[in-house]
């Protein structure tokens, strides 16, 4: 039936748009390039439109009309002119605002002016992401956003959001959602599934999404916006193409892109495809604020398969700064073709697929079970090949009718593929668990303008998301093949799925000035979640597990208010308050997890994660002659109801103790147990002045904390422990050089320390002689365990601060540029707060680009 439902919708949005008539009015710039989604109004209800793609609009010839007629455009200036004028003319050139607060960025999935919005907004153009030669869009990230970035291994990048990681940000790939049922809420490596090379911008929307997003927007969304086939819009077609090769020294990085357009007046295609292979990883040598030695890689496993026997031999490393199992490869292809069927009606259909090689997890490849560097834990521990499908077609309509003035409906289906797998040091068997996830989803998102001005509208829409997941373990003997199905599936056995439908509505007044924008809204979000457990599982759960299966369901009401003033005189406020949620997903409630003498088992009576944001940003752009000074500052406060977390959890048989194979595992489970709370600060100035300089610097800084309640007897406190996920104060400074052929920019990059005091603490236990608390850090998502430790064997340093210098030296000769970039020129060891390794040493990066 909703199948049947959401066709009769499409059909009918289709139609809604079947029918038009050719435009005869232009408005360009003054580059003479057609300006697309101007509005054109006048008051009262007799004229009400917005230009087409082709920069064009309908105008009847109604001879008795004789009114103003107003056009307007974020960052030019509103014209005023006579119908029967704006007739004859046939065509208008608009002119820049010699004022804007900001140029004119167009964000989200719904291409909404940033200007507009009430919260903090970063964009990541391609030309800064080029600049730097980003290898991945998670190094992007962490290279030109207040955007914190997790390594756990060489293919990884997973960002932090105002102290949300993971399952708790919202990555959004062309108006499509990425997180998926089995996002987990430790570090994820799927950003780096994105193709950096085939980015036109991406952007980071800070703050709680769930209003247009839904769910696991609780730290932000970022949103990855890929190239848009370019229509012909002048002669009969348009090809262009655009290439890049480069090599980095660090770890002997040697990758290739290419992408061609080619277009018709009508439709066009885009097809971009991309390969990248990275060596191991050289940290840096100089080691002026971690203690000395640490990080090396002294050692490494080699494993040799015999006829009788499998053989782990401890090599000696030639070269400990060289972090020997962090090198892999990656290809990602994308193929998109859109189709303007009229001056109203736009399709897009996107196809992506990103593959890679085994990509070693690193951190747990240097695990040790001693304090002997040579007693490694694990021989192997490295994930499969990471696929990534999506297929999209999206529908744009832009003329206005009774119920919408525009239309954005986004079909899609992803096919996401994950594997691990480990062995243990001197075993023949390898343990593996592979995972299959089908999403399907569907978005409707509608805008109504409710006066001709356009100084009140009406958004709403609707959307769907279904996952199906099938998981699969067992162990491998590497002698003979044979496969044992005695280990546990990370997900049931039977097979799980969740199911999501949500509704939202919004409302936005603009002041007749266009000074203050004034937003609400509702958003009203049912999920379904559902798995059945195997019969033959390790684990001996009750029939119902088996027979009827675990269900969760849930459902959550969120708000947002929020308020923009940006004056003439370029004073800006923003201001926003709103709620957002997160549903469990299949990861939280079901997921079966061994992990340092512990297993996570299912909890199916988990609730959603609840916040309550506020957040406030004061700006000032200073203009003269010369010069452009932009200086902003945001604060933000979080509170976070029912935070889920890992507590001792009994089996269907009440018990608290699991045997598999030789090991006897502690039982915990994902419960609603705390609150928290998280606050922070981020501020930036951009100097422009002589004409070809720009100084720009940006930090950031977190605190969280969660309320943990110690039980004693009758009575019980509540500590304020630190919260897992918040980086230290880190930030960037640049100075930029751009002019005729040359850009050359110098960056520095710094993190502060984090005390171990400052480290996420899992339990409180007190010491029954002195009575005094004992703070358990280790295992936690801060990766204590990976920071240095004193001559005594106790975490004394975590985290030191660091600080990095780069330069980067772009020269363009016609159609082709050529790149050299040196980062970490002092060649300093650092490692970043909760990761897994230490980051680059000294790195050379040499590469060459064409567009044509």
């Amino acid at each position: 039936m909703l199948k049947r439902f959401l066709l009769l919708v499409y059909i009918f949005l289709c139609y809604q748009g079947a029918f038009a008539q050719k435009v005869e009015i232009l408005i360009e710039d003054e580059d003479e390039e057609p300006l697309i989604g101007v509005n054109v109004y006048a008051n009262g209800d007799m004229v009400h439109t917005i230009t087409d793609f082709e920069g064009k609009f309908i105008l009847e010839n109604e001879p008795a009309y004789d009114f103003e007629v107003f056009i307007s455009y974020i960052g030019y200036e509103t014209k005023r002119i006579n119908y029967q004028e704006l007739l004859r003319l046939k065509k208008i050139q608009l002119q820049a605002a010699t004022e804007s607060l900001s140029e004119i960025l167009i964000v989200g999935r719904k291409n909404e002016p940033a200007a507009d919005l009430p919260y903090q907004i970063e964009r990541i153009a391609q030309e800064a992401i080029a600049s730097t030669q980003s290898p991945t869009s998670a190094d992007a990230l962490r290279d030109h956003a207040g955007v914190f970035v997790q390594k756990s291994q060489g293919g990884g990048g997973s960002p932090v959001l105002r102290g949300f990681e993971a399952n708790k940000v919202l990555l959004v790939v062309d108006g499509v959602r990425m997180n998926n049922a089995i996002y987990r809420n430790g570090h994820l490596q799927n950003a780096i599934t994105v193709d950096a090379a085939v980015l036109e911008q991406m952007e980071v929307i800070y703050g709680p999404g769930s209003l247009t997003y839904g769910s696991d927007a609780l730290g932000g969304v970022i949103h990855f916006r890929t190239k848009m086939p370019q229509l012909a819009f002048e002669g009969s077609e348009k090809v262009t193409s655009n290439f890049y090769t480069r090599y980095a020294t660090a770890n002997q990085e040697k990758s290739a892109h290419l992408d061609f357009n080619f277009g018709k007046r009508k439709w066009a295609t885009l097809t971009s495809i991309t390969y990248a292979d990275f060596g191991d990883l050289k940290a840096g040598n100089n080691y002026v604020h971690f203690p000395a030695n640490f990080g090396k890689r002294a050692f490494y496993v080699e494993t040799s398969v015999l006829d009788e026997r499998v053989e782990d031999e401890i090599i000696v490393n030639g070269n400990p700064d060289v972090q020997v199992g962090t090198a892999y490869s990656q290809l990602d292809i994308l193929q998109k073709v859109r189709f303007q069927a009229n001056d109203y009606l736009n399709l897009l259909a996107n196809f992506q697929y990103s593959t890679s090689s085994n990509i070693p997890r690193y951190d747990r490849l240097t695990a040790l079970d001693s304090e002997n560097p040579q007693d490694f834990r694990f021989t192997e521990w490295y994930y499969g090949p990471q696929d990534r499908f999506l297929a999209s077609l999206q529908t744009q309509i832009s003329r206005p009718s009774t119920v919408y003035d525009k239309a954005l409906v986004i079909a899609a289906y992803q096919k996401i593929g994950e594997e691990r797998f480990d062995r243990r040091f001197g075993r023949n068997s390898r343990s593996f668990q592979l995972e299959d996830v089908q999403v399907f989803s569907v978005t409707a998102d509608f805008d109504k303008f409710l006066h001709a001005n356009e100084r009140h509208q009406l958004s709403y829409g609707l959307d769907w998301n279904f996952n199906d997941v099938q998981s699969e373990a067992g162990l491998k003997n590497l002698q003979n093949g044979a496969i044992e199905r005695s280990e546990p599936t990370r997900y049931p056995s039977g097979g799980s799925q969740m199911n999501t439908l949500a509704a939202y509505s919004s409302y936005r007044w603009k002041s007749r000035d266009s000074i203050l924008n004034f937003h609400a809204g509702l958003r009203y979000t049912y999920t379904n979640t559902f798995s059945l457990f195997g019969a033959n599982d390790p684990i001996q759960w009750s029939p119902s597990y088996y027979t009827e299966g675990v269900r969760n369901e849930d459902g959550d009401l969120t708000w947002g208010l929020g308020l923009t003033a940006i004056t003439p005189n370029g004073w800006q406020l923003r201001f926003s308050t709103a709620s957002s949620f997160r549903a469990p997903n299949l990861d939280d409630f079901s997921k079966i997890r061994v992990k340092d003498g512990f297993v996570t088992i299912p909890n199916p009576n988990l609730d959603s994660e609840r916040t309550i944001n506020g957040e406030i940003t004061l700006g000032k752009l200073h203009t003269t002659a010369n010069s452009k000074i932009q200086v902003n500052a945001t604060a933000f406060y979080t509170y976070l109801q029912n935070a889920i977390v890992r507590s001792n959890f009994a089996l269907p048989d009440g018990s608290f103790q699991l045997n598999l194979e030789d090991e006897s595992l502690r039982t915990v489970a994902n419960v609603n147990a705390e609150n928290a709370y998280i606050y922070g600060a981020s501020a930036n100035v951009k100097i422009d002045f002589l004409q070809a300089w720009q100084f720009f610097s940006t930090f950031n800084w977190t605190y969280g904390r969660r309320l943990f309640p110690l039980e004693e007897g009758f009575n019980t406190e509540k500590l304020a422990l630190p919260l897992a996920h918040i980086p230290p104060l880190y930030g960037r400074t640049s100075l930029r050089y751009e002019k005729g052929d040359w850009r050359v920019e110098g960056v520095l990059r710094y993190n502060g320390a984090k005390k171990v005091e400052d480290f996420a603490v899992l339990d409180v236990q007190r010491d029954i002689q002195t009575q005094r608390l004992i703070y358990l850090r280790e295992g936690s998502a801060d990766n204590l365990e990976q920071t240095p430790r004193c001559e005594d064997g106790n975490y004394c340093i975590g985290t030191p601060a660091w600080m990095t210098y780069n330069l980067y030296i772009q020269y363009t000769f016609g159609k082709l540029s050529a790149q050299i970039g040196l980062e970490n020129i002092t060649d300093v060891h650092y490692r970043p707060f909760a990761s897994g390794l230490s980051s680059a040493g000294r790195n050379l990066i040499l590469g060459i680009r064409g567009a044509f």
